[in-house]
């Protein structure tokens, strides 16, 4: 077996599993405000995964399952994070949250019909985004769902805090680099 594979291999178990500074999801969350910001969906879970992009770019994923207590007409969902060494602080922007960010509405989205809401019932949503500078450290990420039917009215604000280990960036960017430095160089 040559290294490259048994390494990721081991990579891939190593991921699997919790392991003191190299960890890949998190799960621990809490309201925004420290209570619900209304009765209107109940928080069932939520966690960060930390991921890497198709080409090879640091990245994180927010994932939240919640039960709406009455429909939602029309929602956007907001994501932003705050990186606590730098200070730094990224707004993503709003997704519409009727198609595309719950996955159990996403193939019921057609070009004819753009929404899926009212948003009713048990939902599980997902929004990937990549991180706009790559850092290690304590970072906070922040998921707000708004109804925006009349205005813009904010029914959820959750938020996880998670790490990037200095040793697991270095790692990362390391095999990045090698594995573009694998890759011939075509001229046209």
């Amino acid at each position: 077996m040559n290294s490259k594979l048994t390494t990721a291999i081991l990579l891939g178990i190593v991921m699997a599993c919790t392991v003191e500074g190299l960890v890949f999801e998190f799960g621990k969350w809490e309201y925004c405000y420290g209570e619900p910001a209304t009765d209107r969906v109940n928080v069932e879970n939520a966690l960060v995964r930390v991921v890497q992009s198709p080409n090879h770019l640091l990245g994180f994923q927010f994932h939240v399952n919640m039960t709406t207590n009455e429909p939602i007409a029309n929602a956007v969902a907001n994501l932003r994070t705050w990186h606590e060494q730098t200070g730094d602080r990224v707004k993503y922007g709003d997704s519409d949250a009727c198609c595309g960010f719950f996955t159990n509405t996403e193939d019921q989205c057609t070009e004819e019909t753009n929404t899926h809401c009212p948003i009713t019932g048990f939902k599980s949503g997902m929004i990937e985004r990549l991180f706009h500078e790559e850092h290690h450290g304590n970072f906070e990420a922040q998921l707000q769902l708004f109804d925006v039917s009349k205005d813009r009215e904010e029914i959820m604000c959750i938020a996880v805090p998670f790490t990037v280990s200095e040793s697991f960036l270095t790692q990362f960017q390391q095999e990045r680099k090698e594995k573009f430095e694998e890759q011939p160089i075509l001229l046209l």
